[in-house]
């Protein structure tokens, strides 16, 4: 018991606690017992001669206002309690029973006044402790803190739904893309098909055979040799067509062998009504097969051969490694049939496979065709390193031109 200065009151302790008593009006008394006070940084409660409370709350490692702050970022995760108890009578016979609600499932006993709980997962939570001087926890005070560790921004539902739109949309791309890149290289296969079918039809055709024998009866009787060379030439010329018939590119140089094949079989038959010029100068590069020769023969076909009004095509290489193939227009009084497929499907076949355009021009004096060969096999699925893909004809010379 113990009165204070003024004589005004009696405090008492009890087993309940402390009890204050007004000696001015006898009869009134204020049992302090259970009575908390809650101050900045921890919680503290009066109990006889003990006094017990969570004194402070650290997150990596440094101190926090946990009275103001409850609600912590998924990367602060790392929290320690520490908790005091004092029992003046035999402080080392103080135990604490502490217990994470949302993470322990039992309660933990020890002497230490301090609580770790590193990496704890997004979550809510309540940390909950009991001091007792005698190792009895029934009935004991006891300290608590709420408090919630949010989720990573990844793996909030929004973010999930999100994310799985985002990668249903990129295997919708995929497969639309795959799905054009098939259906380019199914039709880059059938027109090329069509394009081999038409020149090795244009080659075998009557008319051209009939052309081709007589000219062999007429050099058999003047100049048996060349007629043998003749023959060489012409087997040479189908050879070419039915080799590179199953090749999507070929190499300028195969294709040029092709082509002066074709240009002896023309001399001898038109003999000085016909100029070839070849000014490549050794240009390399991958072109498709039969384009040159498609274009010699197209010319031959529309215009007006004769010595006195010689049909000259020049091939020569431009910059950028355009091919460009050039003849002087003299069109027939009346023009070849045509199927209008030979010019427009290398037009096409083209279209499908670079960024460079094929131009086709005509200034009323020559005729001319420029397309880009390629260093390397371009493919069909989209721009490759210098082959067209987007092809333009600016005038078009004949509305015959077939092949």
């Amino acid at each position: 018991m113990s009165i204070d200065g003024n004589r005004e009151k009696v405090w008492i302790a009890t087993l309940g606690g402390v009890t204050a008593m007004d000696l001015r009006e006898p009869g009134r008394y204020k049992s302090l017992s259970q009575q908390s006070e809650l101050g900045t940084g921890y919680i503290y409660k009066v109990f006889s001669t003990a006094t017990h409370g969570c004194a402070s709350v650290s997150v990596f490692p440094q101190p926090i206002d946990f009275m103001a702050n409850s609600v912590f970022p998924y990367d602060q995760n790392y929290f320690i309690f520490n908790f005091t108890g004092l029992w003046y009578t035999d402080p080392e016979s103080v135990r604490y029973r502490y217990r994470l609600e949302g993470l322990d499932p039992d309660w933990k006993v020890s002497k230490d006044h301090l609580a770790s709980y590193p990496s704890l997962p997004p979550g809510d939570y309540t940390f909950r402790v009991q001091t007792s001087e005698h190792g009895n926890f029934e009935n004991v005070p006891e300290a608590s803190w709420s408090f919630t560790i949010r989720p990573p921004f990844w793996s909030q539902w929004w973010f999930v739904l999100l994310s799985m739109a985002a990668v249903a949309g990129l295997i919708y791309l995929f497969i639309r893309i795959r799905e054009g890149r098939l259906q380019r290289v199914a039709q880059l296969k059938r027109e090329r098909v069509e394009s081999q079918f038409a020149a090795l039809k244009s080659q075998i055709n009557p008319h051209f055979l009939f052309n081709s024998f007589n000219t062999l009866i007429t050099i058999i009787e003047e100049n048996p040799k060349v007629a043998v060379e003749y023959v060489e030439h012409l087997s040479d010329f189908y050879r070419s067509i039915i080799a590179y018939r199953e090749r999507d590119f070929i190499t300028l140089q195969e294709e040029m062998e092709l082509v002066r094949s074709f240009d002896f079989l023309l001399k001898k038959r038109y003999e000085d009504g016909f100029r070839l010029v070849d000014r490549l100068n050794g240009h390399a590069g991958l072109i498709m097969p039969l384009a040159l020769q498609m274009l010699v023969e197209n010319a031959v076909k529309h215009n007006v051969i004769s010595a006195s009004r010689p049909l000259t095509i020049e091939i020569f290489a431009e910059n950028d490694n355009y091919v460009v193939v050039r003849n002087n227009i003299q069109p027939k009084i009346k023009p070849e049939p045509s199927t209008h497929f030979g010019l427009q499907s290398l037009v096409h076949r083209y279209r499908l496979l670079g960024e460079r355009p094929v131009m086709v021009e005509d200034n009323a004096a020559f005729f001319t065709v420029k397309f880009r060969s390629a260093a390397n096999p371009p493919k069909a699925s989209g721009p490759a390193t210098g082959m067209p893909q987007q092809l333009t004809i600016k005038h078009f010379c004949y509305e015959s031109f077939d092949h």
